[in-house]
Protein backbone atom coordinates (compact mmCIF):
# COMPACT_ATOMS: atom_id res chain seq x y z
CA UNK A 1 0.00 0.00 0.00
CA UNK A 2 3.21 2.17 0.60
CA UNK A 3 4.25 1.66 -2.98
CA UNK A 4 1.27 2.73 -4.01
CA UNK A 5 0.96 6.44 -2.65
CA UNK A 6 4.82 6.69 -3.42
CA UNK A 7 3.94 6.11 -6.89
CA UNK A 8 0.83 8.36 -6.88
CA UNK A 9 3.20 11.18 -5.29
CA UNK A 10 5.84 10.87 -7.61
CA UNK A 11 3.39 10.79 -10.91
CA UNK A 12 2.05 14.10 -9.69
CA UNK A 13 5.16 15.41 -8.69
CA UNK A 14 6.10 15.29 -12.47
CA UNK A 15 2.63 16.68 -13.42
CA UNK A 16 2.96 19.90 -10.85
CA UNK A 17 1.64 22.10 -13.08
CA UNK A 18 -1.29 20.24 -13.99
CA UNK A 19 -1.97 19.40 -9.86
CA UNK A 20 -1.57 23.32 -9.52
CA UNK A 21 -4.10 24.59 -12.72
CA UNK A 22 -6.66 21.76 -10.88
CA UNK A 23 -6.34 22.82 -6.94
CA UNK A 24 -7.15 26.64 -8.12
CA UNK A 25 -10.08 25.34 -10.16
CA UNK A 26 -11.28 24.07 -7.12
CA UNK A 27 -10.79 26.88 -4.98
CA UNK A 28 -12.13 29.32 -7.03
CA UNK A 29 -15.17 26.81 -7.17
CA UNK A 30 -15.42 26.81 -3.28
CA UNK A 31 -14.79 30.43 -2.90
CA UNK A 32 -17.42 31.11 -6.04
CA UNK A 33 -19.81 28.55 -4.21
CA UNK A 34 -19.22 30.42 -0.64
CA UNK A 35 -20.39 33.48 -2.06
CA UNK A 36 -23.90 32.26 -2.89
CA UNK A 37 -24.81 30.21 0.89
CA UNK A 38 -27.28 32.01 2.12
CA UNK A 39 -28.74 31.62 5.20
CA UNK A 40 -32.55 30.92 5.99
CA UNK A 41 -34.15 30.59 9.05
CA UNK A 42 -37.54 30.88 8.38
CA UNK A 43 -39.65 28.05 8.48
CA UNK A 44 -40.18 27.38 4.94
CA UNK A 45 -36.15 26.24 5.27
CA UNK A 46 -37.46 22.81 6.87
CA UNK A 47 -40.86 22.26 4.94
CA UNK A 48 -40.91 21.00 1.14
CA UNK A 49 -42.75 23.82 -0.73
CA UNK A 50 -45.09 21.41 -2.20
CA UNK A 51 -46.37 19.73 0.77
CA UNK A 52 -49.67 19.88 2.54
CA UNK A 53 -47.87 21.11 5.89
CA UNK A 54 -45.95 23.89 4.15
CA UNK A 55 -49.17 25.01 2.03
CA UNK A 56 -51.52 25.23 5.30
CA UNK A 57 -48.53 26.47 7.55
CA UNK A 58 -48.15 29.68 4.37
CA UNK A 59 -52.13 30.09 4.61
CA UNK A 60 -51.55 30.31 8.43
CA UNK A 61 -49.07 32.63 8.39
CA UNK A 62 -51.04 34.93 5.68
CA UNK A 63 -54.02 35.39 8.22
CA UNK A 64 -52.13 35.33 11.35
CA UNK A 65 -49.01 36.71 11.33
CA UNK A 66 -45.46 34.34 11.17
CA UNK A 67 -41.31 33.90 11.22
CA UNK A 68 -42.19 35.54 15.23
CA UNK A 69 -38.68 36.93 16.97
CA UNK A 70 -38.49 36.10 20.47
CA UNK A 71 -36.12 37.93 22.83
CA UNK A 72 -35.34 36.45 26.12
CA UNK A 73 -34.64 38.88 29.11
CA UNK A 74 -32.62 38.09 31.93
CA UNK A 75 -31.75 39.77 35.40
CA UNK A 76 -28.39 39.70 37.36
CA UNK A 77 -30.03 40.51 40.24
CA UNK A 78 -30.97 37.16 41.89
CA UNK A 79 -34.26 38.58 44.15
CA UNK A 80 -35.98 39.70 40.46
CA UNK A 81 -38.94 38.58 39.34
CA UNK A 82 -40.50 37.86 35.72
CA UNK A 83 -43.66 39.97 37.22
CA UNK A 84 -41.55 43.29 37.54
CA UNK A 85 -41.13 43.24 33.38
CA UNK A 86 -44.72 44.87 33.45
CA UNK A 87 -44.96 47.10 36.16
CA UNK A 88 -43.87 50.26 36.71
CA UNK A 89 -41.45 51.79 34.32
CA UNK A 90 -40.98 48.62 32.28
CA UNK A 91 -44.37 48.48 31.77
CA UNK A 92 -44.67 51.87 30.42
CA UNK A 93 -40.91 50.89 28.43
CA UNK A 94 -42.68 47.63 26.98
CA UNK A 95 -45.53 49.72 25.75
CA UNK A 96 -43.30 52.03 23.62
CA UNK A 97 -41.70 49.60 22.47
CA UNK A 98 -44.58 47.78 21.49
CA UNK A 99 -46.21 50.95 19.78
CA UNK A 100 -42.70 51.70 17.88
CA UNK A 101 -42.72 48.14 16.26
CA UNK A 102 -46.47 48.39 15.09
CA UNK A 103 -44.79 51.38 13.46
CA UNK A 104 -42.42 49.71 11.08
CA UNK A 105 -43.23 48.70 7.39
CA UNK A 106 -43.61 45.23 6.85
CA UNK A 107 -44.35 44.03 10.40
CA UNK A 108 -48.02 42.09 10.86
CA UNK A 109 -48.01 41.85 14.43
CA UNK A 110 -46.24 42.58 17.55
CA UNK A 111 -46.97 40.01 20.79
CA UNK A 112 -45.04 41.67 24.00
CA UNK A 113 -45.65 40.77 27.10
CA UNK A 114 -48.45 43.58 27.66
CA UNK A 115 -50.13 42.32 24.62
CA UNK A 116 -50.31 38.79 25.79
CA UNK A 117 -50.94 39.70 29.46
CA UNK A 118 -53.40 42.22 27.97
CA UNK A 119 -55.35 39.60 26.38
CA UNK A 120 -55.06 37.05 29.81
CA UNK A 121 -56.33 40.21 31.29
CA UNK A 122 -59.31 40.97 29.04
CA UNK A 123 -60.14 36.94 29.06
CA UNK A 124 -60.26 36.91 33.28
CA UNK A 125 -62.33 39.75 33.04
CA UNK A 126 -64.57 38.43 30.59
CA UNK A 127 -65.66 34.75 29.44
CA UNK A 128 -62.28 33.19 31.68
CA UNK A 129 -64.53 33.20 34.77
CA UNK A 130 -68.12 31.45 33.49
CA UNK A 131 -65.11 29.25 31.71
CA UNK A 132 -63.40 28.29 34.86
CA UNK A 133 -66.33 28.02 36.66
CA UNK A 134 -67.92 25.55 34.05
CA UNK A 135 -64.41 23.58 33.78
CA UNK A 136 -65.46 21.36 36.79
CA UNK A 137 -68.41 19.79 35.03
CA UNK A 138 -66.58 18.31 32.09
CA UNK A 139 -63.36 16.72 33.82
CA UNK A 140 -65.03 13.75 35.80
CA UNK A 141 -62.15 11.75 36.15
CA UNK A 142 -60.53 14.87 37.36
CA UNK A 143 -62.92 16.49 38.85
CA UNK A 144 -61.89 16.62 42.75
CA UNK A 145 -58.20 18.02 41.37
CA UNK A 146 -59.68 20.51 39.29
CA UNK A 147 -61.81 21.61 41.82
CA UNK A 148 -59.43 22.05 43.91
CA UNK A 149 -57.32 24.33 41.70
CA UNK A 150 -60.62 25.92 40.35
CA UNK A 151 -61.59 27.04 44.05
CA UNK A 152 -57.76 28.37 44.78
CA UNK A 153 -58.07 30.09 41.17
CA UNK A 154 -61.50 31.69 41.92
CA UNK A 155 -59.91 32.47 45.53
CA UNK A 156 -56.73 34.29 44.03
CA UNK A 157 -59.39 35.96 41.82
CA UNK A 158 -61.46 37.64 44.44
CA UNK A 159 -58.40 38.46 46.64
CA UNK A 160 -58.30 41.17 44.03
CA UNK A 161 -60.54 44.19 44.16
CA UNK A 162 -62.26 44.70 41.37
CA UNK A 163 -60.90 48.29 41.20
CA UNK A 164 -57.12 47.13 41.29
CA UNK A 165 -57.72 44.56 38.43
CA UNK A 166 -55.54 46.26 36.62
CA UNK A 167 -52.09 46.17 34.46
CA UNK A 168 -49.09 46.81 36.60
CA UNK A 169 -51.02 46.07 39.59
CA UNK A 170 -48.68 43.67 41.71
CA UNK A 171 -51.67 41.21 42.90
CA UNK A 172 -53.17 41.37 39.51
CA UNK A 173 -50.18 40.77 37.48
CA UNK A 174 -49.10 37.66 39.52
CA UNK A 175 -52.23 36.29 39.05
CA UNK A 176 -52.39 36.71 35.05
CA UNK A 177 -48.40 35.19 34.79
CA UNK A 178 -48.64 32.43 37.45
CA UNK A 179 -50.60 29.78 37.77
CA UNK A 180 -51.45 28.22 40.59
CA UNK A 181 -48.61 25.89 41.98
CA UNK A 182 -47.06 27.73 44.32
CA UNK A 183 -50.15 29.30 45.94
CA UNK A 184 -52.34 27.59 48.80
CA UNK A 185 -55.79 28.13 50.27
CA UNK A 186 -55.75 29.17 53.78
CA UNK A 187 -59.22 29.26 56.10
CA UNK A 188 -60.97 28.29 52.35
CA UNK A 189 -60.42 32.08 50.71
CA UNK A 190 -57.45 33.52 51.52
CA UNK A 191 -54.16 33.14 49.65
CA UNK A 192 -50.42 32.63 50.50
CA UNK A 193 -48.18 34.43 48.84
CA UNK A 194 -45.89 33.02 45.99
CA UNK A 195 -43.14 30.92 47.41
CA UNK A 196 -39.87 31.08 46.48
CA UNK A 197 -39.58 28.24 43.62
Amino acid sequence: MESFWRNNGARLGKQWKVVAVVVLLITAALAFGLTRVEFATGQDSYLNPNSQIALDNVEFQDNFGGETVILLFSANDGAADVAGLIEGENLAKLNAVTEEMRSVDNVRSVITPPVSITFSDALLKGAGRSALINAAGRDTDGAAARGADISLSLARLGAVEANDQVLGNPEWNDLLIYGNDNFDLVDGLRQRQLRPC
